[in-house]
């Protein structure tokens, strides 16, 4: 009964990737039945190259309500903690890609509830998401109190601020749409 304001159409989504320049497309899909298109499986309906479908159940299953003191839901805020630090980088290439973080989500999800998602990658899934630095010697700082952690990445309307980053370093050219 509430289906034209709470739902959007696979040609909508199609029409969007379409006019995209980026080579490659992470759409992620956090719902109930997040895995499906009018009764059919939404990654064939959201298929092609370069396309990587990651929803937070299969078919049409139910979705964990928000239960987290953020507001969203268990599988938004793995994927969250995986993207800022949580999620490993078992190649130890430097970056956690899409399946790295899809491998780290899935296993929260099903070690803590019955909610299973599901991937669909036209391609390898090496897309990288985050980057992680060289593995070194960790020394553990006392926070003073009520010091807080810096944040790794900050994001605001209009700037994208990256830290840890050496000014002689280049990093690989990156396409980024904002919708």
């Amino acid at each position: 009964d509430r289906l034209l304001r709470t739902a959007v159409s696979n040609v909508r989504i199609n029409e969007f990737i379409a006019q995209s320049v980026a080579r490659c497309t992470v759409i992620v899909l956090d719902c109930c039945s997040s895995g499906m298109f009018k009764g059919g499986d939404v990654g064939q309906q959201l298929a092609g190259p370069g396309r990587y479908v990651v929803s937070s159940t299969r078919g049409s299953e139910l979705a964990n309500d928000a239960a987290t003191s953020t507001g969203t839901s268990l599988f938004t805020e793995y994927m969250v903690t995986g993207l800022l630090g949580e999620a490993e980088d078992l190649n130890e290439d430097g970056y956690v890609d899409l399946r790295e973080i899809y491998d780290y989500v899935r296993k929260q999800l099903t070690s803590h509830t019955r909610q299973v998602p599901h991937c669909r990658f036209d391609g390898d899934a090496a897309v990288s998401l985050a980057r992680r630095p060289a593995k070194t010697p960790v020394i553990a700082k006392v926070p003073q109190s009520g010091a807080r952690p810096e944040s790794t990445f900050a994001l605001s309307e209009t700037v994208i601020t990256l830290r840890n980053v050496d000014p002689e370093e280049r990093l690989r050219p990156e396409v980024i749409e904002i919708y």
